[in-house]
């Protein structure tokens, strides 16, 4: 199974001025929501297996600490941090180009 499904609908008359039958669209289906800290997707490295971002050292300006971390679901662009309780609403962490750092 590739995990695509036809689903069928149909649109009351004043609502589909802008359809045509037969279109075809793509959309997602939410099965479940809850609330978690998230990083955008290029803010975490993966080296051999692990995954790593980079956070800012609170007591020197320019300096970054590598920090082991665990992720979870992604979702438009933005990873799950299940363990982000390991850093505090202050932490900064590199968000552009942190794979060039690390590798």
């Amino acid at each position: 199974e590739n995990g695509l499904l036809n689903v069928y609908c149909s649109l009351p008359k004043e609502d589909n001025e802008h359809f045509i039958s037969g279109m075809f669209t793509s959309a997602s289906i939410v099965l479940d929501t809850f609330q978690s800290l998230a990083l955008p997707l290029e803010a975490v490295v993966e080296v051999d297996g692990k995954s790593f971002v980079l956070v800012s050292n609170q007591e020197k300006s320019l300096e970054f600490n590598l920090k082991e971390t665990s992720t979870g679901v992604t979702n438009d662009g933005m990873i799950e941090i299940p363990d982000a309780d390991q850093f505090s609403m202050e932490d900064e962490f590199i968000v552009t180009g942190a794979y060039y750092l690390i590798k």
